[in-house]
Protein backbone atom coordinates (compact mmCIF):
# COMPACT_ATOMS: atom_id res chain seq x y z
CA UNK A 1 0.00 0.00 0.00
CA UNK A 2 1.47 3.20 -0.93
CA UNK A 3 0.26 6.49 0.44
CA UNK A 4 1.28 10.20 -0.77
CA UNK A 5 1.37 12.86 1.77
CA UNK A 6 1.83 16.31 -0.50
CA UNK A 7 2.43 18.97 1.78
CA UNK A 8 3.73 18.44 5.57
CA UNK A 9 5.14 21.12 8.79
CA UNK A 10 5.45 19.90 11.88
CA UNK A 11 4.34 20.64 15.36
CA UNK A 12 6.27 24.12 16.64
CA UNK A 13 6.10 25.08 20.11
CA UNK A 14 5.86 28.43 21.11
CA UNK A 15 9.62 29.97 22.33
CA UNK A 16 9.76 33.19 25.35
CA UNK A 17 13.21 34.74 26.05
CA UNK A 18 14.66 37.40 28.36
CA UNK A 19 16.93 39.84 28.12
CA UNK A 20 20.72 39.53 28.98
CA UNK A 21 21.93 39.27 33.06
CA UNK A 22 25.77 38.95 33.69
CA UNK A 23 25.33 36.19 36.43
CA UNK A 24 22.83 33.11 36.11
CA UNK A 25 23.13 31.95 39.88
CA UNK A 26 23.50 35.31 41.41
CA UNK A 27 20.89 37.44 40.05
CA UNK A 28 17.97 37.91 42.31
CA UNK A 29 14.21 38.70 40.96
CA UNK A 30 12.36 39.28 43.78
CA UNK A 31 9.25 37.00 45.12
CA UNK A 32 6.27 35.99 43.10
CA UNK A 33 4.68 34.11 40.56
CA UNK A 34 5.78 32.71 36.99
CA UNK A 35 2.01 32.79 35.12
CA UNK A 36 1.73 29.91 32.22
CA UNK A 37 -0.87 30.41 29.74
CA UNK A 38 -1.58 26.78 30.75
CA UNK A 39 -3.45 28.10 33.60
CA UNK A 40 -0.90 26.72 36.14
CA UNK A 41 1.35 29.21 38.66
CA UNK A 42 4.96 28.33 40.03
CA UNK A 43 6.03 30.15 43.38
CA UNK A 44 9.30 31.86 43.70
CA UNK A 45 10.50 33.05 46.64
CA UNK A 46 13.29 33.50 49.22
CA UNK A 47 16.41 32.45 47.81
CA UNK A 48 15.15 30.68 45.25
CA UNK A 49 14.89 33.60 42.20
CA UNK A 50 18.50 33.11 40.19
CA UNK A 51 17.95 32.56 36.66
CA UNK A 52 18.91 28.99 37.40
CA UNK A 53 16.06 28.76 39.70
CA UNK A 54 13.53 29.83 37.77
CA UNK A 55 14.66 27.50 35.10
CA UNK A 56 15.02 24.27 38.02
CA UNK A 57 11.30 26.02 38.63
CA UNK A 58 9.43 25.46 35.52
CA UNK A 59 10.98 22.74 34.32
CA UNK A 60 10.46 20.37 38.05
CA UNK A 61 6.65 21.40 36.48
CA UNK A 62 7.17 20.29 32.94
CA UNK A 63 4.68 17.07 33.67
CA UNK A 64 1.41 19.48 34.32
CA UNK A 65 2.73 22.74 32.50
CA UNK A 66 4.28 21.41 29.12
CA UNK A 67 6.64 23.94 29.33
CA UNK A 68 10.76 23.46 29.28
CA UNK A 69 13.02 26.28 30.47
CA UNK A 70 17.17 26.43 29.41
CA UNK A 71 19.67 28.93 30.59
CA UNK A 72 21.91 29.81 27.76
CA UNK A 73 24.60 32.23 27.02
CA UNK A 74 24.66 34.78 24.04
CA UNK A 75 28.26 35.70 24.91
CA UNK A 76 28.84 38.09 27.66
CA UNK A 77 25.28 37.52 29.31
CA UNK A 78 22.67 34.68 30.22
CA UNK A 79 19.20 34.47 29.06
CA UNK A 80 16.68 32.42 30.33
CA UNK A 81 14.62 30.62 27.60
CA UNK A 82 11.10 28.56 27.47
CA UNK A 83 9.99 26.75 25.36
CA UNK A 84 5.82 25.07 25.36
CA UNK A 85 3.02 23.54 23.25
CA UNK A 86 0.67 27.14 23.73
CA UNK A 87 1.59 30.61 23.97
CA UNK A 88 3.28 31.71 27.29
CA UNK A 89 2.25 34.69 29.36
CA UNK A 90 5.02 37.09 31.00
CA UNK A 91 5.63 36.05 34.69
CA UNK A 92 4.78 38.21 37.49
CA UNK A 93 7.91 38.92 39.67
CA UNK A 94 8.17 41.74 42.15
CA UNK A 95 11.47 42.97 43.89
CA UNK A 96 15.02 41.92 43.63
CA UNK A 97 17.86 43.81 42.19
CA UNK A 98 16.80 43.15 38.67
CA UNK A 99 13.62 43.94 36.90
CA UNK A 100 10.70 42.10 35.81
CA UNK A 101 11.94 39.11 33.31
CA UNK A 102 10.05 40.71 30.55
CA UNK A 103 9.74 37.68 28.62
CA UNK A 104 9.95 38.09 24.50
CA UNK A 105 7.58 35.72 22.55
CA UNK A 106 10.38 34.77 19.45
CA UNK A 107 8.04 32.13 18.13
CA UNK A 108 4.62 31.40 17.77
CA UNK A 109 2.94 27.71 18.74
CA UNK A 110 1.49 26.02 15.62
CA UNK A 111 -0.06 22.05 15.12
CA UNK A 112 1.80 20.11 13.03
CA UNK A 113 -0.03 19.50 9.50
CA UNK A 114 0.06 17.14 6.96
CA UNK A 115 -2.29 16.45 3.71
CA UNK A 116 -3.10 12.54 3.29
CA UNK A 117 -4.80 11.75 -0.56
CA UNK A 118 -6.20 15.29 -0.31
CA UNK A 119 -6.97 15.01 3.35
CA UNK A 120 -5.96 17.47 5.71
CA UNK A 121 -5.06 16.50 9.46
CA UNK A 122 -3.96 18.51 12.04
CA UNK A 123 -2.07 17.40 15.42
CA UNK A 124 -0.55 18.92 18.59
CA UNK A 125 1.89 16.45 18.19
CA UNK A 126 5.05 15.50 15.60
CA UNK A 127 3.70 11.82 16.25
CA UNK A 128 0.20 10.84 14.53
CA UNK A 129 -1.14 6.98 14.86
CA UNK A 130 -4.22 7.72 12.87
CA UNK A 131 -3.66 9.25 10.00
CA UNK A 132 -2.99 5.71 8.07
CA UNK A 133 -4.77 2.58 9.51
CA UNK A 134 -1.94 0.39 11.51
CA UNK A 135 0.85 3.05 10.91
CA UNK A 136 2.65 5.51 13.33
CA UNK A 137 4.31 8.63 11.37
CA UNK A 138 6.87 10.50 13.15
CA UNK A 139 6.99 13.84 11.29
CA UNK A 140 11.05 15.15 11.53
CA UNK A 141 10.49 18.31 9.06
CA UNK A 142 9.29 21.76 9.61
CA UNK A 143 8.73 22.68 5.75
CA UNK A 144 5.81 22.82 3.76
CA UNK A 145 5.21 21.28 0.77
CA UNK A 146 7.54 18.36 1.30
CA UNK A 147 6.64 15.65 -0.39
CA UNK A 148 6.41 11.66 0.99
CA UNK A 149 5.66 8.42 -0.53
CA UNK A 150 5.15 5.74 2.48
CA UNK A 151 4.73 2.19 0.93
CA UNK A 152 3.85 -0.44 2.89
CA UNK A 153 4.35 -3.94 2.69
CA UNK A 154 3.03 -6.91 3.72
CA UNK A 155 4.04 -8.45 6.61
CA UNK A 156 3.96 -12.25 6.22
CA UNK A 157 5.72 -13.45 9.53
CA UNK A 158 3.35 -11.45 11.62
CA UNK A 159 -0.03 -12.95 10.06
CA UNK A 160 1.21 -16.68 10.59
CA UNK A 161 2.22 -16.02 13.73
CA UNK A 162 -1.16 -14.64 14.74
CA UNK A 163 -2.72 -17.65 13.27
CA UNK A 164 -0.42 -19.72 14.97
CA UNK A 165 -1.42 -18.24 18.07
CA UNK A 166 -4.70 -19.39 17.67
CA UNK A 167 -3.44 -22.79 17.02
CA UNK A 168 -1.63 -22.83 20.08
CA UNK A 169 -4.77 -21.63 21.99
CA UNK A 170 -6.86 -23.97 20.67
CA UNK A 171 -5.00 -26.83 21.57
CA UNK A 172 -4.54 -25.51 25.13
CA UNK A 173 -7.63 -25.43 25.75
CA UNK A 174 -8.32 -29.11 23.97
CA UNK A 175 -5.42 -30.48 25.99
CA UNK A 176 -7.12 -29.02 29.52
CA UNK A 177 -10.20 -30.46 28.66
CA UNK A 178 -9.11 -33.94 28.25
CA UNK A 179 -6.84 -33.67 31.18
CA UNK A 180 -9.70 -32.69 33.22
CA UNK A 181 -12.05 -35.23 31.69
CA UNK A 182 -9.75 -38.13 32.30
CA UNK A 183 -10.79 -40.86 34.66
CA UNK A 184 -10.87 -40.52 38.28
CA UNK A 185 -8.92 -43.06 38.74
CA UNK A 186 -6.74 -41.09 36.54
CA UNK A 187 -3.84 -38.29 38.09
CA UNK A 188 -5.51 -35.19 37.27
CA UNK A 189 -9.03 -36.38 36.30
CA UNK A 190 -11.07 -33.71 39.11
CA UNK A 191 -13.53 -33.11 36.83
CA UNK A 192 -13.94 -37.46 35.24
CA UNK A 193 -17.40 -38.23 33.98
CA UNK A 194 -18.37 -34.42 34.17
CA UNK A 195 -20.74 -34.02 30.35
CA UNK A 196 -20.27 -30.14 30.72
CA UNK A 197 -16.67 -30.57 29.66
CA UNK A 198 -16.75 -33.09 26.83
CA UNK A 199 -19.88 -31.01 25.68
CA UNK A 200 -17.22 -27.91 25.26
CA UNK A 201 -14.67 -29.84 23.50
CA UNK A 202 -17.21 -31.60 21.33
CA UNK A 203 -18.49 -28.12 20.55
CA UNK A 204 -14.95 -26.79 19.96
CA UNK A 205 -13.85 -29.36 17.22
CA UNK A 206 -17.64 -28.97 15.31
CA UNK A 207 -17.10 -25.27 15.25
CA UNK A 208 -13.13 -25.82 14.01
CA UNK A 209 -14.99 -27.90 11.04
CA UNK A 210 -17.68 -25.40 10.89
CA UNK A 211 -18.21 -23.69 7.16
CA UNK A 212 -18.60 -20.03 6.98
CA UNK A 213 -20.58 -18.09 4.38
CA UNK A 214 -18.88 -14.98 3.28
CA UNK A 215 -17.77 -12.73 0.51
CA UNK A 216 -14.08 -14.61 0.68
CA UNK A 217 -12.91 -17.19 -1.12
CA UNK A 218 -12.16 -19.70 1.85
CA UNK A 219 -15.07 -20.83 3.82
CA UNK A 220 -13.31 -23.20 6.02
CA UNK A 221 -10.34 -23.62 8.29
CA UNK A 222 -8.82 -26.68 6.31
CA UNK A 223 -8.38 -24.20 3.16
CA UNK A 224 -5.65 -22.73 5.06
CA UNK A 225 -3.74 -25.89 6.11
CA UNK A 226 -5.61 -26.48 9.26
CA UNK A 227 -5.13 -30.22 10.20
CA UNK A 228 -6.78 -32.30 12.98
CA UNK A 229 -4.60 -35.22 15.36
CA UNK A 230 -6.09 -38.23 16.43
CA UNK A 231 -6.16 -36.38 20.15
CA UNK A 232 -7.84 -33.53 19.04
CA UNK A 233 -5.57 -30.85 18.68
CA UNK A 234 -4.52 -29.37 14.98
CA UNK A 235 -1.32 -28.59 13.29
CA UNK A 236 -0.55 -26.04 10.50
CA UNK A 237 0.65 -26.80 6.72
CA UNK A 238 2.81 -24.15 6.30
CA UNK A 239 2.93 -24.36 2.57
CA UNK A 240 -1.03 -24.00 1.75
CA UNK A 241 -1.13 -20.93 4.60
CA UNK A 242 1.74 -19.61 2.69
CA UNK A 243 -0.13 -19.99 -0.55
CA UNK A 244 -2.99 -18.54 0.87
CA UNK A 245 -1.76 -15.40 2.75
CA UNK A 246 0.69 -13.93 -0.56
CA UNK A 247 -2.12 -14.77 -2.99
CA UNK A 248 -5.61 -13.99 -1.06
CA UNK A 249 -5.16 -12.32 2.37
CA UNK A 250 -8.19 -10.68 1.95
CA UNK A 251 -10.20 -13.44 1.81
CA UNK A 252 -8.25 -15.31 4.94
CA UNK A 253 -8.79 -12.20 6.90
CA UNK A 254 -12.99 -12.20 6.19
CA UNK A 255 -12.35 -16.27 7.35
CA UNK A 256 -10.98 -15.05 10.67
CA UNK A 257 -12.99 -11.81 11.88
CA UNK A 258 -15.80 -11.66 9.28
CA UNK A 259 -16.41 -9.57 6.28
CA UNK A 260 -18.71 -6.82 8.15
CA UNK A 261 -22.23 -8.87 7.60
CA UNK A 262 -21.15 -12.49 8.84
CA UNK A 263 -18.97 -13.33 12.02
CA UNK A 264 -15.35 -15.22 11.24
CA UNK A 265 -14.21 -18.02 12.78
CA UNK A 266 -12.22 -16.44 15.03
CA UNK A 267 -15.69 -14.41 16.25
CA UNK A 268 -17.91 -17.59 16.70
CA UNK A 269 -14.56 -19.33 18.97
CA UNK A 270 -14.64 -16.08 21.00
CA UNK A 271 -18.36 -15.63 21.51
CA UNK A 272 -18.97 -18.99 22.37
CA UNK A 273 -15.65 -19.18 24.66
CA UNK A 274 -16.55 -16.19 26.22
CA UNK A 275 -20.42 -17.83 27.15
CA UNK A 276 -18.81 -20.40 28.53
CA UNK A 277 -16.13 -18.45 31.06
CA UNK A 278 -18.99 -15.55 31.71
CA UNK A 279 -18.17 -15.11 35.41
CA UNK A 280 -22.27 -15.01 36.03
CA UNK A 281 -23.68 -17.26 33.46
CA UNK A 282 -20.76 -19.69 32.50
CA UNK A 283 -20.33 -23.03 32.72
CA UNK A 284 -18.24 -22.46 36.32
CA UNK A 285 -21.03 -20.14 37.45
CA UNK A 286 -23.48 -22.21 36.65
CA UNK A 287 -21.87 -25.47 38.04
CA UNK A 288 -21.22 -23.75 41.30
CA UNK A 289 -24.61 -22.66 41.88
CA UNK A 290 -25.65 -26.55 40.85
CA UNK A 291 -23.13 -27.74 43.56
CA UNK A 292 -24.24 -24.92 46.11
CA UNK A 293 -28.35 -26.22 45.76
CA UNK A 294 -27.17 -29.87 45.92
CA UNK A 295 -25.12 -29.05 49.24
CA UNK A 296 -27.90 -27.06 50.84
CA UNK A 297 -29.88 -30.33 49.57
CA UNK A 298 -27.85 -32.60 51.24
CA UNK A 299 -27.52 -30.59 54.45
CA UNK A 300 -31.26 -30.14 54.96
CA UNK A 301 -31.24 -33.98 54.77
CA UNK A 302 -28.58 -34.38 57.17
CA UNK A 303 -30.79 -32.48 59.34
CA UNK A 304 -33.79 -34.11 59.09
CA UNK A 305 -32.33 -37.62 59.78
CA UNK A 306 -30.61 -36.21 62.60
CA UNK A 307 -33.97 -34.92 64.05
CA UNK A 308 -35.16 -38.29 63.13
CA UNK A 309 -32.03 -39.87 65.27
CA UNK A 310 -32.56 -37.74 68.49
CA UNK A 311 -35.96 -38.49 68.29
CA UNK A 312 -35.23 -42.63 68.38
CA UNK A 313 -32.58 -41.83 71.02
CA UNK A 314 -34.83 -40.01 72.96
CA UNK A 315 -37.46 -43.12 72.89
CA UNK A 316 -34.96 -45.84 73.18
CA UNK A 317 -33.19 -44.24 76.02
CA UNK A 318 -37.29 -44.00 77.44
CA UNK A 319 -37.54 -47.84 77.12
CA UNK A 320 -34.02 -48.76 78.58
CA UNK A 321 -35.12 -46.75 81.79
CA UNK A 322 -38.12 -48.39 81.60
CA UNK A 323 -36.48 -52.00 81.26
CA UNK A 324 -34.23 -50.80 83.84
CA UNK A 325 -37.18 -50.32 86.03
CA UNK A 326 -38.58 -53.44 85.74
CA UNK A 327 -35.33 -55.82 85.94
CA UNK A 328 -34.83 -53.49 89.16
CA UNK A 329 -38.34 -54.61 90.30
CA UNK A 330 -37.76 -58.18 88.94
CA UNK A 331 -34.48 -58.10 91.48
CA UNK A 332 -36.44 -57.18 94.45
CA UNK A 333 -39.45 -59.57 94.21
CA UNK A 334 -36.15 -62.59 93.11
CA UNK A 335 -34.83 -61.29 96.40
CA UNK A 336 -37.74 -61.46 98.38
CA UNK A 337 -38.32 -64.96 97.28
CA UNK A 338 -35.25 -66.02 97.93
CA UNK A 339 -35.35 -65.02 101.37
CA UNK A 340 -38.68 -66.51 101.94
CA UNK A 341 -37.34 -70.25 100.51
CA UNK A 342 -34.52 -69.59 102.85
CA UNK A 343 -37.14 -69.09 106.12
CA UNK A 344 -39.14 -72.26 104.40
CA UNK A 345 -36.04 -74.41 104.16
CA UNK A 346 -34.87 -73.44 107.52
CA UNK A 347 -38.42 -74.16 109.06
CA UNK A 348 -38.21 -77.51 107.95
CA UNK A 349 -35.22 -78.49 108.53
CA UNK A 350 -36.06 -77.26 112.33
CA UNK A 351 -38.72 -79.59 112.45
CA UNK A 352 -37.03 -82.55 111.67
Amino acid sequence: MTSTLPTYNGDISAQLMTGGFADQTAATFGSGTLDLSTGHQITLGGSTNSLNDIRDAINAETGTTGVTASVVADGANFVLSLSGGETITTTSLTGGNYDPLNLTETQVSSQAHIRVDTIDIYADSNTLTEALPGLTLDLTSSAVGTMTSVTVSLDETEVKSQIQSFVSGYNDVMSFISDQSASEDSAGGILGGDSGMNNVKRRLQNMLTTMVDNTGSFSALSQLGFETQRDGTITLDDAVLTDAIRNDLDSVEKLFVGDGTTDGVAALFQNYLEGKTDSKNGMLATNQVGTADNIRRIDSRIETIENRLAKKEETLRAKFTNLEQLISGMNAQSDFLTQQMDMLNNMMTGNN
